[in-house]
């Protein structure tokens, strides 16, 4: 299908659709050690900024966290997924049962699970 449509583009509108298929398909992704939740309280607030930061590169779409640990009532993959949702998006944690301290938080809004 992609091939169609950039077919499509050169002969249609070259410039509209090439942005159109770079808008669909970029986006940031960020790999994150949280050492077992030391200082997250400090870096909450930076995800969000972050979040922000990234739309210039068309958007933080995936986060992957190493170290997960409890943190509050939850674990500090929820925490960061919330401080994400601050900067824009709809934030889930994708866990599995087998490796519990890794995460894989994505944005709702553009991936589904």
């Amino acid at each position: 299908r992609e091939s169609i449509s950039r077919t499509r583009a050169r002969v249609d509108q070259p410039h509209r659709t090439r942005a159109v298929i770079a808008m669909l398909t970029r986006f940031v992704v960020l790999s994150h050690n949280l050492m077992d939740a030391r200082h997250l309280d400090a870096l909450l607030p930076r995800y969000a900024k972050l979040q922000r930061a990234a739309r210039r590169g068309g958007g933080l779409g995936v986060v992957l966290l190493q170290e997960n640990a409890p943190f509050g009532a939850t674990d500090a993959a929820d925490a960061v997924a919330a401080a994400l949702e601050k900067g824009g998006g709809a934030w889930r944690v994708a866990r599995d049962a087998a490796e519990p301290r890794l995460a894989t938080l994505y944005d709702a809004t553009r991936w589904r699970a």
